[in-house]
């Protein structure tokens, strides 16, 4: 949601009626599955998945 959406993890937290708390776990727990499934290729993958995010105007800091 929030790089497909461009929803922030308050947004993402109250739209699922969970703690942000609980939005940052999972996305910490996604990013080191897919780091760990892609091995190497991870950062072009996060590269990739940025890109578009900020060509789609989605990207938040």
């Amino acid at each position: 949601m929030s790089k497909k959406e461009g929803l922030d993890n308050i947004e993402i937290a109250e739209y699922l009626k969970i703690s942000r708390k609980t939005v940052e776990n999972q996305i910490t727990k996604a990013f080191a599955i897919l780091r760990e499934k892609l091995g190497k290729k991870y950062e072009t993958v996060l590269m990739l998945i940025v890109g578009i995010s900020a060509k789609k105007g989605t990207l938040r800091y």
